[in-house]
């Protein structure tokens, strides 16, 4: 019998680091819902929507993209597989069981201090739409965990490994395809956006 034990990570950002992870009241949403996410947060400040958008634009706490630019956002999923596998009478090993398991992560702005109730208004809607986002992408990957293991346990030994890679990369495709298309919407709304309003 064999036993194999894999891996796979990917990490991914809202468009817009020493940062402290920290148990925080969330909102109750799509997000706060979705099991093993651990939250990361960095603190900013700021009396207006203008000095909230300077406080994010140069915050030296922000998270990093894939290409090293600040983001305001990063989500993160995590996805781990193991299998065992039995060779049969012609000494062909099959994979005879599979688990998976699923683990997200997301490093999120928080607002301090005590705005105008407006400022904190247009700050929780802005937040909204990043957690939503966030939470789009990783019930996705999430939802595809059964897929993974029904990829694996259709397999042969050798090749169930990239049977899995072959499901990643179909939730990866997704996470691209999303992020260009939340790129796409943003662009158009652009001046109703809570940077438009806070320049």
């Amino acid at each position: 019998m064999f036993r194999i034990s894999v891996i796979a990570v990917l990490l991914c950002c809202y468009a817009a680091s020493g940062v402290r992870a920290l148990e925080a009241a969330t909102p109750a949403d799509a997000l706060s819902a979705i099991p093993d996410v651990e939250y990361t947060y960095y603190d900013i400040s700021g009396a207006s929507l203008r000095a909230i958008y300077e406080a994010l634009r140069h915050s030296p706490q922000r998270p990093r993209a894939d290409n090293g630019e600040a983001t305001v956002s990063r989500y993160g999923w995590n996805i781990n597989w193991s299998w065992k596998g039995d060779n049969d009478p012609n000494g062909q090993c099959h994979v005879t069981e599979a688990e998976v398991g699923f683990k997200g992560s997301v490093t999120l702005p928080r607002l301090t201090g005590s705005p105008p109730v407006y400022v904190r208004e247009q700050w929780d809607k802005y937040l909204s739409e990043i957690r939503q986002d966030s939470a789009a992408h990783l019930l996705h990957a999430r939802s595809q965990l059964d897929v993974v293991r029904k990829a694996i346990i259709g397999s042969a030994c050798v090749a169930a490994d990239a049977s899995a890679n072959g499901v990643l990369d179909t939730i990866r495709a997704y996470d691209r395809q999303y992020d260009e298309d939340a790129t796409k919407r943003e662009n158009e709304d652009r001046e109703n956006s809570f940077f438009a309003i806070g320049r």
